[in-house]
């Protein structure tokens, strides 16, 4: 079989660095001029007609073929910029130090002319578009990148500049009627940038395939079946609810294909000369691969949501058993994720799925595997997986199946004032845990089940404090006695109903925990984290861990993780809120 190309990373930290600093300028401030699809491919449009370059068997991509309008976000991006730069050693310094190698100059570089033209106008300034369409792809496995410009002449000028201060030149060459400029890296690789039509396009390949590769991102050739002819981006985009101005997917059938069946195709020369050649895939991993590959076609992901204020991002894994759909139908409720409570506490991590249900799924398709197990070496530790975990499964406690969801709620992490150690002839001094008595954490945790009396039972088995705790089951909070155990809690209660069994910590929070617990979900919610990273480090700060920058730089709003299960896909959704941009000094 031949290997997956690992020919980057040489180059991967100056191609990366510039592709960001770039591409962080994709950049538009409305929707205007929107065109069909057919318009967007036409050959009367050169400039617009991107897709005409892309194969339709492309192993992934990631396109917008309508303008992205990332305007609302650029006072956002400036605040954020900054705050990393303010990081950065004085980058005049770092561009006349003879010592530092030209790649990192390049990065110091680009930052640099980047720096105070996040907005409308400074883009226009360095020639990039103000709603550009663009295009990530494959050319076999090598990435090719295409955008619009605003002004070619004015992006060519920032290249120059680029050069100059870093002194990484490029070499200028020529192919047909089309000029293109390369840098070389250390071991061969080459990065390809050139102006076409107003568009960058800009591509990395290591020398061996260069020829070959750079015919096809230049356009000097097209491939015989492009996604002008089979636009596959649009239908991911509306089965799934992506927004056109950024959708795509990686095709894990294509993968397998081009790995394992060597082909005369554009993507199989490429990965020809970039690979190498091994003992032929057995006959039956091929099958099998296949078998998989059938079941798992594709990855899709793109932009659910894009404002001022917030950006949510989905990710899909495809499945064509009906798994997801299954999976789908264990969902109850994550508890408390829809609380006020929730929304404000800096750390937020729930589940909503019948654990019961959820085993039998995942039985039911580990016995589909002991009944067909795998016949290639490279798959045999899925049958191991599927024995023990079906065996283990029949063992699994009522306590545990009887759970219908559960969250975990932080709230405030704190210091309070250390008590003198008590000495322990058992142990160590009173320690909450090996963390001290001074630190507390303020929050809840609760479980949904169907015999939460059941799990109390439980854990009186386990720890010493919940033995002689018996607490009103119409949920009316019962104070936890003091132990050295839960230390760590700030004035600890327990509370049980007849669905559910919490602990909560911090005061007040016990008095409004009956509320809380008997609240009801507004939507069904399989699995959610959620955390806002300012507020956390925040909490931490003020319980004696410094100050981070790099945590001030990154941080956002509020940020959820979201788990959901479909009728065709499993999917995970990043959904950030975005903050206030700092105002300027």
């Amino acid at each position: 079989m031949r290997n997956l190309p690992t020919p980057f990373a040489r180059a991967a930290w100056s191609a990366g660095a510039m592709l960001i600093c770039v591409c962080v300028a994709l950049a538009g401030c409305s929707g205007k001029n929107k065109r069909a699809d057919s318009d967007l491919v036409s050959d009367k449009d050169p400039v617009r007609g991107f897709l005409a370059t892309i194969p339709a068997d492309t192993p992934y991509a990631y396109v917008a073929v309508e303008p992205m309008p990332i305007g609302p976000m650029l006072a956002w991006i400036q605040g954020w910029a900054s705050s990393i730069e303010a990081m950065l050693p004085n980058i005049d310094d770092m561009l006349a130090d003879e010592y530092i190698d030209p790649r990192t100059k390049l990065v110091y570089a680009v930052v640099s002319e980047m720096s105070g033209n996040y907005s409308v106008e400074g883009f226009k300034k360095l020639g990039l578009s103000t709603s550009p369409r663009f295009a990530v792809h494959g050319i076999g496995f090598l990435p090719a990148f295409r955008m619009d410009l605003d002004d070619p002449d004015a992006f060519r000028a920032l290249v120059q500049r680029v050069e100059k201060r870093s002194g990484f030149a490029s070499q200028r060459e020529v192919l047909g009627t089309t000029d293109f400029w390369t840098y070389k890296f250390d071991g061969g690789d080459l990065i390809v940038m050139s102006i076409i039509n107003r568009q960058l396009v800009w591509g990395v390949t290591p020398q061996v395939s260069a020829e070959l590769y750079t015919t096809y991102l230049l356009g000097a050739k097209l491939p015989e079946k492009s996604m002008a002819n089979d636009n596959r981006i649009s239908p991911v985009a509306e089965k799934h609810g992506f927004k056109k101005f950024g959708a795509g997917f990686i095709d894990f059938a294509r993968v397998a294909q081009i790995v394992l069946e060597p082909g005369t195709g554009l993507n199989d020369q490429i990965q020809l000369l970039i690979g190498d050649m091994r003992d032929p895939t057995p006959p039956e991993c091929l099958a099998e691969t296949k078998r998989l590959v059938e079941q798992v076609p594709r990855m899709v992901f793109g932009y659910e949501e894009w404002t001022g204020t917030r950006a949510r991002i989905g990710v899909g894994i495809e499945l064509t058993t009906g798994i997801a759909g299954r999976l789908a139908e264990t969902t109850t409720h994550a508890p408390l994720v829809n609380s006020e409570l929730a929304g404000q506490a800096p750390f937020v991590a729930a589940f909503g799925f019948d654990v019961s249900k959820l085993l039998d799924v995942v039985n039911a398709e580990l016995f589909a595997v002991q009944q067909r197990p795998y016949e290639c070496a490279w798959y045999r530790d899925i049958n191991g997986f599927a024995n023990e975990f079906t065996a283990k499964s029949a063992f699994v406690p009522a306590m545990i199946t009887n759970l219908r969801g559960g969250a975990l709620v932080v709230q405030n992490v704190r210091t309070a004032p250390t008590p003198p150690p008590s000495m322990n002839p058992q142990g160590p001094p009173n320690g909450g845990l090996g963390m001290g008595p001074s630190l507390k954490i303020e929050g809840i945790a609760l479980v949904n089940s169907t015999a939460p009396a059941a799990l109390l039972a439980w854990l009186r088995t386990l720890a010493p404090e919940f033995q002689n705790v018996t607490p009103d089951p119409g949920g009316i909070p019962l104070a936890l006695p003091p132990s050295e155990m839960l230390a760590i809690l700030d004035d600890p209660h327990v509370v049980l109903t007849p669905s559910a069994l919490a602990v909560t910590s911090g005061l007040g929070i016990a008095d409004e925990a009956a509320r809380i617990v008997s609240a009801v979900p507004t939507q069904p919610s399989f699995l959610t984290v959620a955390y806002d990273l300012k507020k956390a480090w925040g909490m931490f700060a003020e319980a004696g861990m410094p100050a981070s920058p790099v945590i001030e730089a990154f941080a956002l709003g509020r940020t959820e993780l979201i788990v959901e299960p479909r009728e065709t896909a499993i999917f995970m959704h990043v959904d950030m809120a975005m903050p206030a941009p700092k105002p300027k000094p």
